[in-house]
């Protein structure tokens, strides 16, 4: 009985922690270097990837930062099937962050930038991304955004870009 009982427990603890994606998302980099927020970030990427058993991905994923509430981790991800050519939209909200909502529907124009970014690398536009500049000047404005290649075993971190009304990248 106790056998079964240990059984059981080490074959929960395998499945939940041996994700191919994940394992190899963490040993590509963590998202986000702020160690008082290490946990909650790897839980919610963990969460996100758990959905994901496809080794031929591309995962792209930006935090919000927030100028008066620090303590709240909010993101937006897309994961992008290489073969089926599929986006999800992948987000959560302030209100409700520890909430995740996948949408294979673009809920807004939130994901302009992921966008962007997916279009421009999928073109072999690498070297143009990463020669981007911040399009604001503070830190607090704006995040990095985090493209993840699976099926290269590559990471890409990417300055904060943002778009005008007109949808013209500001650099």
């Amino acid at each position: 009985m106790k056998k079964q009982f240990l059984m059981m427990i080490l074959s929960a603890f395998c499945f939940l922690n041996c994700n191919p994606l994940y394992r190899q998302y963490k040993d590509l980099t963590l998202v986000n270097q702020q160690k008082k927020f290490s946990h909650i970030t790897k839980s919610q990427v963990k969460k996100i990837l758990s959905k994901y058993n496809k080794k031929q991905s591309l995962f792209i994923i930006s935090w919000e930062n927030n100028i008066f509430n620090k303590k709240k981790l909010v993101f937006n991800a897309i994961m992008y099937d290489n073969e089926s050519k599929n986006i999800e939209y992948i987000y959560n909200n302030s209100e409700k962050q520890d909430e995740i909502i996948f949408s294979n529907q673009n809920p807004s124009n939130k994901f302009n930038s992921e966008l962007f970014i997916l279009d421009n690398y999928i073109r072999g536009k690498e070297d143009y991304l990463l020669s981007l500049h911040d399009s604001f000047s503070s830190s607090e404005i704006g995040s990095y955004f985090y493209l993840y290649d699976f099926t290269k075993n590559k990471r890409l971190k990417i300055s904060a870009i943002a778009f005008d009304e007109n949808d013209k990248l500001i650099q």
